[in-house]
């Protein structure tokens, strides 16, 4: 499978997820992103999102269990 095609892959379940009514938080837990993945991706990558999810994720992962 090509870059193009993976990329293409992990939007689409991405939107198919968020079709079937499940949350951004529900999403990050369901693919098994760590706190580690997140800040590098948060940081190196120009996310389409909101302030308010933003602080949503960075909520999630300031809890006990994830630091």
């Amino acid at each position: 499978m090509t870059n193009s095609e993976q990329l293409a892959e992990q939007q689409l379940l991405g939107y198919f997820h968020a079709k079937r009514g499940y949350g951004l938080i529900d999403l990050i837990i369901n693919m098994g992103l760590s706190k580690k993945e997140w800040k590098s991706i948060n940081k190196e990558v120009n996310l389409d999102i909101t302030e308010q999810e933003r602080a949503e994720v960075e909520e999630h992962f300031s809890k006990k269990i994830f630091s």
